[in-house]
């Protein structure tokens, strides 16, 4: 991800989570409760973020979802591959959690 791409996201992040953007003085930024939610649908997807919707479906399915399953629901599983190596990696080490053995999280 390049330097402006990565001050771009935390901006979006920290902006969606509260922290006010610095602007000139008498300058306002006014956005509708609806569209701050659509920016964080659209807003660029953490690991953290796919692995709690890959439990949720994981709880819902009975079973482990697919790539493709994750990616139909707005989940972007290429972020587990980068930060585990792999989908399969991923996916042993939750098989390796107590979540995925039937216990209530990691």
């Amino acid at each position: 991800m390049s330097n402006i791409a990565t001050n771009c996201h935390a901006f979006l992040k920290a902006f969606l989570a509260g922290t006010p953007p610095a602007l000139p003085p008498g300058c306002l930024v006014d956005v509708d409760l609806e569209a701050k939610d659509l920016l964080a649908r659209l807003a660029p997807q953490t690991g953290s973020r796919v692995v709690e919707a890959y439990r949720v479906m994981r709880a819902e399915l009975g079973r482990r979802p697919t790539p493709t399953e994750l990616f139909q629901s707005h989940y972007l599983p290429h972020t587990l591959r980068a930060a585990c190596g792999s989908w399969f990696r991923f996916c042993r080490a939750e098989a390796g959690s107590r979540w995925e053995r039937g216990g209530r999280g990691v």
